[in-house]
C-alpha cells in the first residue's frame, strides 16, 4: 500500500478543499481494499450520493470517507443529520473511513474504518440549522462523536504511517460483525453498554459497576423505565458477541484490554 498522494490528481484545482478531496479520494481509489470482505479494490461513485463515496463490487458495502490534515479528535463534522440517521437505522449502514494525512509530506498518517453497525443515535449529534442568511438556510448537519464509539469499532488500517497487517484488519472487522446481524434497537443498546464497560478500569467487573451508569442511560433512553433489567439483558448480548465472559452471578470479565482512547 502506497502512503503518498499523487499530486497530479489535484493539479487542476485551486481550492485547498478541492485539492484535498481529490488527493484523498484518489488515494483511496488506488490503494484501499474492502475491510468488510477483503476485496482488493473499492470503487468510487460517479455522482454525489448522501453518505456514499465508495462501494465494494463484491460485497456491496458502501463506504464514506472523512479526511483531515490533523489527527482526528473526539468529534468530527458530518453531513446531513437526517441522512445520517437514515443511514444508521438502515439494514446495511455505510462504513466510514477516517483518513488523516501530513499536508507537507503529502502522505497518509493514520487510517481507520468504523463499521456502519457501530454508529448509533447516541454518537451522532444534531447541529443547529443554518441561519436564514446562509445559501442553504434551514439545513441541519451533524457531528460524529468518535469518542462515543467503542474502541472495538475503530479498526486501524494505517497507524503512524505504517500499514497494519491486512489479515489483522479483516479479523478485527469480522469480530465486530455480530452487531451487524441484530436489529438496530438492540444494537444501539449493546453498543452503549459496551462503551460504558470500556470505561471500567478493571478487566473483571461487577453488575453493580455497570448499574452506576443508570442515570446516564436514562438520559439516552428516557422512555425506558427499567434500565437495570435492560443492562442485564445487554450484558448477555455482549457475552454472545464475545466481548465479555460471565464468571459467576453478578461478575464478568472483559475479553479485551482496557486501553486509553486513541483520539486527540
Amino acid at each position: 500500500m502506497r502512503m503518498t498522494f499523487d499530486p497530479a490528481l489535484a493539479a487542476n484545482y485551486n481550492s485547498a478543499s478541492q485539492q484535498a478531496k481529490k488527493l484523498t479520494e484518489g488515494w483511496v481509489s488506488l490503494n484501499m481494499f474492502c475491510p468488510a470482505c477483503g476485496n482488493v479494490k473499492l470503487e468510487s461513485f460517479k455522482n454525489n450520493k448522501p453518505v456514499s463515496d465508495f462501494y465494494c463490487e463484491k460485497c456491496k458495502k458502501i463506504v464514506e470517507l472523512k479526511s483531515s490534515c490533523k489527527r482526528f479528535g473526539k468529534r468530527v463534522i458530518g453531513a446531513s443529520y437526517a441522512k445520517m440517521l437514515d443511514n444508521i437505522r438502515s439494514a446495511s449502514p455505510a462504513d466510514f473511513l477516517f483518513l488523516s494525512y501530513d499536508r507537507s509530506k503529502m502522505c497518509v498518517q493514520d487510517l481507520f474504518v468504523v463499521p456502519g453497525h457501530f454508529f448509533t443515535e447516541s454518537n451522532v449529534i444534531k447541529r443547529k440549522p443554518l441561519s436564514f442568511t446562509a445559501r442553504r438556510h434551514g439545513w441541519v448537519g451533524c457531528e460524529i462523536m468518535l469518542s462515543d464509539i467503542p474502541a472495538q469499532g475503530r479498526v486501524y488500517i494505517i497507524s503512524n504511517g505504517r500499514e497494519v497487517n491486512r489479515n489483522d484488519v479483516l479479523n478485527k472487522y469480522l469480530s465486530s460483525c455480530y452487531f451487524r446481524e441484530i436489529n438496530y434497537a438492540k444494537r444501539r443498546w449493546a453498543i452503549d453498554i459496551l462503551r460504558l464497560v470500556n470505561k471500567l478500569g478493571s478487566n473483571v467487573f461487577l453488575l453493580g459497576d455497570v448499574y452506576k451508569f443508570s442515570d446516564e442511560l436514562s438520559l439516552l433512553y428516557p422512555h425506558n423505565k427499567n434500565i437495570q433489567a435492560k443492562i442485564r439483558q445487554q450484558l448477555q448480548v455482549l457475552r454472545d458477541a464475545g466481548y465479555i465472559t460471565f464468571l459467576r452471578r453478578g461478575q464478568y470479565q472483559k475479553n479485551f484490554s482496557s486501553k486509553p482512547t486513541d483520539l486527540v
